[in-house]
């Protein structure tokens, strides 16, 4: 059986490949067991370099509320349900402000406070790159809605995308 059989077919038998790991400031090192990575690729334990043995990957930490998550390697786009909900709740809103509705009207209608719909309106009036990157789960790894109302939005669009790190 296939090393990525054996692993699909039990998550544990990677527990015997991994010797030790140290966890440091925005970097991963694991230590992988030669004798039992050789065994399973069946070659001698001196035909493995340190570098297969040895793994290294820088990564950030993403947090929203109390909830936080390590992104390690290639970012996969990932489209951010609470972005992309939080951005339609925003368009909606501000429609209805349009309509002549006032936040507070809005607030009680959504069952939201009214500083929260107050603080999350801005999203509507993000660049329609950024509001795109949002859709595409383009966006950064540390962007989130709570950074958006801690950081603010800046009206210029350009200086939203050098802000946010979206080009």
């Amino acid at each position: 059986m296939a090393i990525a059989d054996q692993i699909e077919a039990d998550t544990g038998v990677l527990r015997k490949f991994v010797e030790a790991g140290t966890l440091s400031q925005g970097r991963l090192d694991l230590r992988l067991n030669a004798a039992a990575l050789a065994a399973a690729l069946q070659v001698s334990v001196d035909a493995l370099s340190s570098e297969v043995t040895t793994v290294t990957e820088p990564f950030t930490l993403r947090r929203r509320g109390v909830e936080t998550k390590i992104i390690a390697g290639e970012k996969v786009s990932a489209p951010d349900p609470v972005l992309q909900r939080s951005l339609a709740e925003a368009h909606l809103w501000a429609k209805e402000l349009r309509k002549g509705k006032s936040l507070i009207e809005i607030a009680r209608q959504t069952g939201r406070s009214e500083p929260y719909v107050r603080n999350r309106i801005p999203l509507a009036f993000l660049a329609p790159r950024l509001q795109a990157a949002i859709l595409d789960g383009r966006q950064p790894a540390d962007f989130s809605v709570a950074k958006l109302v801690r950081d603010g939005i800046p009206a210029d669009w350009n200086e939203q995308a050098r802000m946010f790190g979206i080009g």
